[in-house]
């Protein structure tokens, strides 16, 4: 391509020793990282610079065992579903709905100890709420109030001009509530990787509210692999169809979870086009965007119930959320007035600093 060659040398990333041109390659085992591939769906790419074209070194970089990346769309206006999505593994270009977006790290280092917060934002709210407020508090406060339709719908008319406002509240126990069902919204959305805190029944690395069941498996043989899906309102189930004639069942799911959507793109229809014979993406550049899998498997099925159950238990918290954003909009806000009073807005240049030894685009 015109960005990577053979005998292409490229720098690695910190702590990684350095490596041979490809051509001089002689290791056999490529190293495979899962990514965000698009808003909940996790695929996977070898994580090596010298194959991969147009890399955003910085958000490769900053990757950690703690960090989260917010994305949403700033270029194209939001039309329905949530404004923000969240990410354990770096996210592509095009997570948010397939049309690019901004990428907003909670962290500025692979160690997690450099928080991406403008400087004396924590300060004002600790000051005007009362409480002790943290990165993690923001963060999670920030997908409480947008990270559902309910924003989508309440400002369909704000939304229409590029970019996410953000009502602050500047009451306390709104502050608190946003930020337990934020905690819950991370959570699901990293898939249970992220934020979790068992004693708020928020198990690291177990989605089991809501993970529907396996009435009719699906065919695991090559010529039974499925090409269509669709929801039976009958009996609340995911219907997988092969044009063999065979099928495969999962079930129960709500209406809600089968049609989730994120700014027009429907979640379960993409997360199984990319899976499907004959899937979704790229052809002809590479003999590479041949090799697809040969047969639905057991694991396949596994991910699928686990996408089931973060969407159920998103939608199970919309409706709070919207009559949570309902009375943050009517209570007292902190206003860009008051931000602007504490030198918060307009953000300082030596808040949009690139990381340390980076380059490429600035995070925030």
């Amino acid at each position: 391509t015109r960005d990577r060659t053979i005998d292409k040398r490229v720098p690695v990333f910190p702590g990684e020793p350095p490596t041979a041109t490809i051509r001089g390659e002689t290791a056999a085992t490529p190293r495979i990282e899962r990514i965000g591939f698009r808003s909940f769906d996790r695929q996977y790419l070898i994580a090596d610079q010298r194959v991969v074209d147009f890399l955003r070194p910085d958000l490769w970089r900053i990757r950690g065992e703690r960090q989260v990346y917010l994305v949403t769309q700033l270029t194209e206006p939001l039309k329905n579903g949530p404004a923000a999505v969240f990410t354990a593994e770096v996210p592509d270009t095009h997570y948010f709905n397939g049309r690019g977006g901004r990428v907003i790290p909670l962290y500025r280092d692979p160690d997690c100890t450099q928080v991406n917060v403008t400087p004396a934002l924590l300060a004002l709210l600790r000051q005007r709420l009362q409480l002790k407020v943290s990165d993690r508090d923001l963060m999670a406060y920030i997908a409480g109030v947008i990270a559902h339709a309910g924003y989508t719908r309440r400002f369909q008319g704000e939304l229409r001009q590029q970019g996410v406002r953000i009502p602050v509240t500047g009451d306390a126990e709104l502050w608190r509530e946003a930020v337990e069902v934020g905690e819950r919204v991370i959570w699901l959305h990293t898939f249970a990787e992220r934020f979790d805190e068992p004693a708020k029944g928020r198990l690291g690395g177990q989605l089991t509210t809501g993970r529907p069941g396996v009435p009719d498996p699906v065919p695991g043989r090559s010529e039974d692999m499925p090409d269509t899906i669709k929801y039976d309102h009958a009996d609340r189930c995911l219907v997988l169809e092969s044009r063999s004639g065979r099928t495969g069942r999962i079930g129960p799911v709500s209406p809600a979870a089968a049609a989730y959507e994120v700014s027009g793109m429907r979640i379960v229809k993409h997360w199984f086009d990319y899976r499907k014979r004959n899937p979704k993406g790229r052809r002809g550049g590479s003999d590479l965007d041949d090799e697809t899998a040969a047969c639905w498997t057991l694991a396949t099925t596994e991910q699928l119930r686990d996408l089931m159950a973060v969407l159920e238990g998103c939608v199970a918290l919309e409706e709070r959320q919207a009559n949570l954003l309902g009375r943050i909009a009517a209570a007292p806000l902190i206003t860009t007035a008051d931000l602007e009073e504490a030198h918060i807005l307009p953000p300082l240049d030596s808040a949009r600093r690139r990381i340390p030894g980076g380059e490429g685009l600035t995070l925030f």
